[in-house]
C-alpha cells in the first residue's frame, strides 16, 4: 500500500514539474477547476443540491484563478533566469571570464558528438611562476586577464576558449577550415601579450607557448590533450613562444 502511494505521489510530482510558461498556466487554471469541481460535489452530498449554478461558479473560478497563475508564471520566469545564471557560473572561470576547465571538457565532449574534427591547444606562459614569485599574485593575476582579453575575441561557434587553471587555457576550433585558424591563434599567442603591472605601472610582456593535437571525435578526449601537453612541453624546451604540433613534433610558429 505504501510502494503504491509512493508511486502515485511520484506521478502527480512529475506531472506538476512545469516544462514551460504555457504549461504551468493550463496546470494551474485545470488545478484551480479541479478544486472547485471537489467543491461541487461536497456541496451537493451535504446538501443534497448544488446552490449555485455550475456555469457562474466555473465563471468565478477561472478569474480568481488568473492571479495565482501570473504569479506562477513570473515565479517560473525568475527560477528560469536562475538557473541559467547559475549554469553560467558553474561553466566561468571568476579570474578572466573565460570558460572553466567542466565547460571546456564539455564542448569536447559534444564536438565529439557532432561528429567534427580539428585541434585542441594547450597553452601557457612561459616563466610564469617567475612573474608570480618576484612581482606578486595580483600581478599574476594582472597578465592572466590579458591574455584572456587577447583570446577572447578568437571565440566563435567554431571556437572555444577556455582557462583550464593557473596558467594554462585550452582552446579547441573545429571549423571548416582548422588550418586557417590555427595559424590565426599562432599569430595571436606567439607574439606576446602586453600588460601593467598596476594602473599606470610598468608595462611588462608575457609570451606563450602552445601544444596542438588533431581533435578527432573517434580518440578519447584525454589522449587528444595528453598529445597536446607534450607538444607543449616541446614547444617550452625549444625555448618558448612558439606552437608545436603533436601528430609530427613540427614547428609551428616562430620564436618571438
Amino acid at each position: 500500500m505504501r510502494r503504491h502511494l509512493e508511486k502515485n505521489f511520484l506521478f502527480v510530482a512529475r506531472w506538476l514539474a512545469p516544462t514551460g510558461g504555457y504549461d504551468i498556466a493550463l496546470k494551474s487554471i485545470l488545478i484551480s477547476i479541479l478544486i472547485h469541481a471537489a467543491s461541487l460535489a461536497t456541496e451537493f452530498l451535504l446538501f443534497g443540491t448544488i446552490i449555485y449554478a455550475f456555469w457562474p461558479r466555473l465563471a468565478l473560478t477561472v478569474i480568481t484563478s488568473l492571479p495565482f497563475v501570473v504569479f506562477a508564471l513570473c515565479g517560473f520566469a525568475v527560477a528560469v533566469q536562475s538557473r541559467q545564471r547559475l549554469r553560467e557560473l558553474a561553466d566561468s572561470d571568476a579570474l578572466t571570464g573565460l570558460s572553466n576547465r567542466r565547460a571546456f571538457l564539455s564542448a569536447m565532449a559534444d564536438e565529439a558528438k557532432r561528429n567534427r574534427s580539428g585541434y585542441l591547444l594547450l597553452l601557457d606562459g612561459d616563466a610564469f611562476k617567475l612573474i608570480n614569485d618576484t612581482l606578486g599574485h595580483a600581478t599574476g593575476d594582472r597578465a592572466l586577464q590579458a591574455i584572456a582579453a587577447q583570446l577572447a575575441p578568437l571565440i566563435s561557434p567554431d571556437l572555444t576558449v577556455a582557462r583550464l587553471g593557473g596558467d594554462e587555457f585550452g582552446i579547441l576550433l573545429t571549423g571548416d577550415d582548422p588550418d586557417s585558424q590555427l595559424a590565426r591563434v599562432e599569430q595571436l599567442i606567439c607574439g606576446g601579450v602586453g600588460f601593467n603591472q598596476m594602473d599606470g605601472g610598468q608595462d611588462l610582456v608575457v609570451f606563450l607557448s602552445a601544444g596542438a593535437a588533431a581533435f578527432v571525435p573517434a580518440r578519447p578526449s584525454a589522449l587528444t590533450m595528453r598529445e597536446a601537453d607534450k607538444a607543449l612541453y616541446a614547444a617550452k624546451k625549444l625555448g618558448g613562444a612558439r606552437l608545436m604540433l603533436a601528430d609530427c613534433s613540427m614547428q609551428i610558429a616562430r620564436s618571438a
